[in-house]
């Protein structure tokens, strides 16, 4: 199953009626055809439901992917990493909470469904069969629109937080006509390896637009990022994560690298640092691929 040039839309018009995912509402969950991937958990001390799902509404394709925690008293360590939700034993999912991870995709079928997206819960790692809708390999359009939404309530000290963040990205005749990313409460937003999708150019354009609207950004070796090296690199072992280079953001940023060349979006990992720069997950989202021949 191929994963590239996922996370695309092709119409910008139809986002505009996209709803608010705000508070990782299940309300609006699986709103048409095709039924939903669904499956729910037990046993072992643990209580949670997961789901896949891809609607076609509004003129455009969105894909859903959540784990909720049915149980009232208990936390939940779960990485179902083709579902893009990984918390570990750190920051784990509350009791009666909610992780969700919604995105945009073009070329996504009914029937393109990844069966093989074994999901893991619990701190023996208990392994759980799970399907997720897998978005296709398809070329980019023109113009090509990446959107992507991850909300998560999570543990933090016997404490529910909250994490919110969205990233939005157009191209249009090779070039990037709109570029914003953002997390709310003081997170860090850290790139995974990003040498592998953005040139020198890009990563200078976000550094200087951080730095005009004071907003902490730079580049950094990950397991040297947060304060205990420690748990960063056991946080990065459970996610699947390599250790390496990111470049981290920590505040809302729009409209860098405007005008830069881009052939197509790629997905990239991300890590998110709470304010303490405590890594809370890792997920997937959608970038303007700078890195090509000038």
């Amino acid at each position: 199953m191929k994963y590239f040039g996922w996370l695309i839309a092709t119409f910008a018009a139809a986002l505009a009626s996209e709803p608010s995912w705000a508070q990782c509402s299940l309300a609006s969950f699986d709103r048409a055809q095709p039924a939903a991937l669904t499956g729910s958990v037990d046993l072992n001390g643990e209580s949670f439901s997961y789901g896949s799902d891809v609607d076609h509404v509004n003129n455009h394709t969105t894909v859903w992917n959540y784990v909720e925690n049915k149980s009232q008293n208990r936390n939940l360590i779960v990485s179902w990493p083709k579902g893009l939700i990984t918390l570990n034993i750190f920051n784990p999912l509350g009791p009666g909470a909610v992780a969700c991870k919604v995105f945009t995709v073009a070329g996504t079928y009914n029937d393109d469904v990844d069966y093989d997206a074994t999901l893991k819960y619990g701190s023996a790692n208990y392994e759980q069969p799970a399907s997720v809708y897998a978005p296709r390999a398809t070329d980019s359009p023109s113009p090509s629109i990446a959107k992507s939404t991850i909300d998560v309530n999570y543990v933090d000290n016997s404490t529910i937080k909250d994490v919110h963040i969205e990233s939005y990205f157009e191209i249009e005749d090779g070039k990037i006509v709109s570029a914003n990313i953002s997390a709310t409460g003081g997170y860090y937003i850290g790139i995974s390896s990003p040498d592998n999708i953005w040139s020198d150019a890009t990563k200078y354009e976000l550094l200087e637009s951080a730095k005009l609207k004071n907003i902490a950004a730079g580049i950094s070796e990950i397991t040297s990022f947060g304060g205990d090296p420690s748990r960063v690199r056991a946080f990065l072992n459970y996610a699947s994560v390599p250790e390496g280079q990111m470049l981290y953001v920590n505040g809302p940023l729009e409209n860098f690298a405007i005008g830069e060349r881009a052939s197509s979006m790629s997905p990239a990992d991300i890590v998110v640092f709470d304010s303490d720069r405590k890594p809370i997950l890792r997920s997937q989202i959608a970038l303007p691929n700078t890195k090509i021949e000038q």
